[in-house]
């Protein structure tokens, strides 16, 4: 027997379907495409993330049946590769950081080499770990929460802005006389990568993901697949808009989750976000 909150799904994304059907045959013009605009006035439902699931779970049903919904042009097939790239994200997001998986290890290399380039360490598991803002010896525990992609989004924001991240880590790195006004780099891009996809279950990220091309399949390096990629970006404009709110308002290691809060959550809001990346 169905689920109960599932069939609202289904009924909610039917609705949905069968709106953006009539808004198809509706909609003058020759190709008769139906827009974001079209669709989402005509459902009147301002994209709430029920509707976006009902839709999503429709197209499955189409999908797996063959109902020809993607004679539908624009909305429906941008929304079914948004959440395809979210279902990619998520199982980077669930691979677990292994040891003694090379890949895994030359990743974690990366990101040394990138932050901290021509300096050598003394060992796998060392306290110069926390000098990237790790919390121990093993920055492998680090990761439990966010598995690769946390590691993904730190080696891309690493590689493509060095010298951003550099500057980041020593402004923002402990040092004695800063008492309690710092922060861990490495720790606080794994936080900004759980508010990343938040923000992506969501749906409030599609617009960012409607293009991507997610039938490319995942190698030992996520960090090269084009929906990665594309989430990477948007981690970077998020991480470094970060150290500009600590730079402006200096809060104390203490007052991280409060900082977030008030300051960091709201500045990337999704039409603020728009902005920062425009």
């Amino acid at each position: 027997m169905m689920d109960v909150s599932m069939l609202g799904y289904v009924l909610v994304g039917g609705i949905a379907v069968l709106t953006s059907w009539w808004c198809w045959w509706s909609t003058p013009g020759a190709k008769k495409i139906c827009t974001r605009e079209i669709l989402e006035k005509k459902l009147g439902a301002q994209r709430t993330q029920q509707v976006r699931n009902g839709v999503l779970t429709a197209i499955q049903v189409a999908d797996s049946t063959g109902w020809p919904l993607q004679t539908v042009e624009g909305p429906v097939q941008r929304l079914r590769t948004a959440g395809k790239a979210a279902e990619l994200i998520e199982k980077v997001r669930a691979m677990k950081y292994d040891s003694g998986n090379a890949a895994h290890e030359a990743l974690l290399e990366r990101l040394w080499a990138a932050l901290k380039p021509g300096v050598q360490r003394t060992a796998r598991k060392t306290d110069e770990w926390g000098e990237l803002g790790f919390q121990g010896k093993d920055p492998a525990t680090d990761f439990r929460g966010n598995g690769l992609l946390g590691l993904a989004n730190l080696v891309y924001f690493a590689e493509q802005h060095g010298e951003l991240a550099r500057r980041m880590m020593k402004e923002g790195g402990w040092a004695a006389d800063k008492g309690m006004t710092w922060y861990l780099l490495a720790v606080t891009g794994i936080n900004l990568t759980t508010t990343l996809n938040t923000m992506l279950k969501t749906g409030s990220l599609d617009r960012h993901f409607e293009s991507a091309p997610v039938a490319e399949p995942l190698t030992s390096d996520p960090t090269e697949h084009p929906v990665v990629v594309i989430h990477s970006q948007l981690y970077s404009t998020i991480l470094s808009n970060y150290h500009e709110l600590w730079t402006k308002h200096k809060p104390s290691v203490m007052e991280f989750n409060s900082f977030m809060d008030v300051h960091v959550k709201p500045s990337v809001a999704p039409e603020k976000l728009e902005k920062l990346t425009s």
